[in-house]
C-alpha cells in the first residue's frame, strides 16, 4: 500500500520533465523546429523525439547534449560550427519553453506539504543545467519551484552516466548520507523506472500520457499513480497524525 511505504521515508528525489512540469511535448518540437530552421528537412516529432531519448540515454561524452548537436550537424549536413549550433538549438528550446511548460497538477501542493513538513527534497534530472535553471528561475508559470524548494539539484552535469544508470540517484543518497530504503523517486518514464530499480530504491511512477511507453511502465511499476494528487493525499494522511520530522 503506498501509504505504508510511505510512512518510512526521508527523502523524496523527483524528475523534472513529466513528472513536475508538462514539457514532455516542448523537447520534440524544438527538434523539429531547430532541424528544419538549420537544414529545411523536416522531421516526424515523435521520431527524433524518440531517437534522441535513446542517444542520450546511451551516450558516454561528459556532455551529452552538445554530442546530440554534433550527431544532429552530422546526419543533417548542417552548416556552421557545433558551438554555434548547439546554442541556436538552446535558444529555440527555451522559447518553446517559456511559451508552453507548467507545473503538473498537484505537484505544488505536494512540494509544499513536504517542506513544510520537514522532509528532505530532491531534484533528479537528465536535463542540462542552464534548462533547469530556466524551469527553476526564469518561466513565471513554474517560478515556485525555484522558490528554495530543493534540498540538492542533479543535473546531466552532476554524473558521468545519465539515465538508467543509477548514479545520480546514489550519488544524491550519499550526498545525504542516507540508505536506499531511506528514499522513494518519483518518475514517469521507462528509462526513469530503469534508475530507480538499479539503484535499489523505491519508486513512484506519475501516469503521464504523452509517454510513449505509458503502459508498459504502469506493468513494471510498483506504485503507478494517475496523478500526484493520489500522492498528496496519502502523505496528508500521514503527517496528520505524526510531528514533524525535522
Amino acid at each position: 500500500m503506498l501509504t505504508n511505504m510511505l510512512r518510512t521515508k526521508k527523502l523524496f528525489i523527483f524528475d523534472m520533465d513529466g513528472t513536475l512540469i508538462e514539457s514532455l511535448g516542448v523537447w520534440g518540437s524544438a527538434e523539429v523546429e531547430f532541424i528544419y530552421q538549420v537544414s529545411g528537412i523536416k522531421v516526424d516529432k515523435k521520431e527524433i523525439a524518440d531517437f534522441r531519448d535513446q542517444f542520450l540515454g546511451s551516450c558516454i561524452s561528459s556532455d551529452p547534449y552538445y554530442s546530440w548537436v554534433a550527431y544532429l550537424k552530422e546526419c543533417y549536413h548542417m552548416p556552421g560550427e557545433v558551438d554555434d549550433l548547439a546554442e541556436y538549438r538552446k535558444s529555440i528550446c527555451f522559447k518553446i519553453l517559456e511559451e508552453t511548460v507548467s507545473l503538473k497538477p498537484f505537484a505544488k501542493e505536494l512540494l509544499t506539504l513536504l517542506k513544510e513538513n520537514g522532509y528532505l527534497v530532491s531534484l533528479a534530472s537528465a536535463g542540462a543545467l542552464e534548462s533547469l535553471n530556466r524551469v527553476l528561475y526564469k518561466i513565471p508559470a513554474t517560478e515556485f519551484l525555484g522558490n528554495d524548494v530543493f534540498d540538492l539539484i542533479m543535473s546531466s552535469s552532476s554524473v558521468e552516466k545519465l539515465k538508467p544508470a543509477p548514479d545520480i540517484h546514489l550519488k544524491t543518497l550519499e550526498y545525504f548520507n542516507l540508505k536506499r530504503e531511506d528514499a522513494v523517486i518519483f518518475e514517469d518514464s521507462l528509462v526513469g523506472l530503469m534508475a530507480a530499480q538499479n539503484a535499489g530504491i523505491d519508486s513512484i511512477i506519475v501516469k503521464e500520457p504523452l509517454n510513449k511507453e505509458c503502459r508498459k511502465v504502469k506493468d513494471m511499476a510498483t506504485y503507478y499513480v494517475n496523478s500526484l494528487e493520489e500522492v498528496y493525499n496519502s502523505l496528508l494522511e500521514i503527517v496528520q497524525k505524526r510531528p514533524k520530522i525535522r
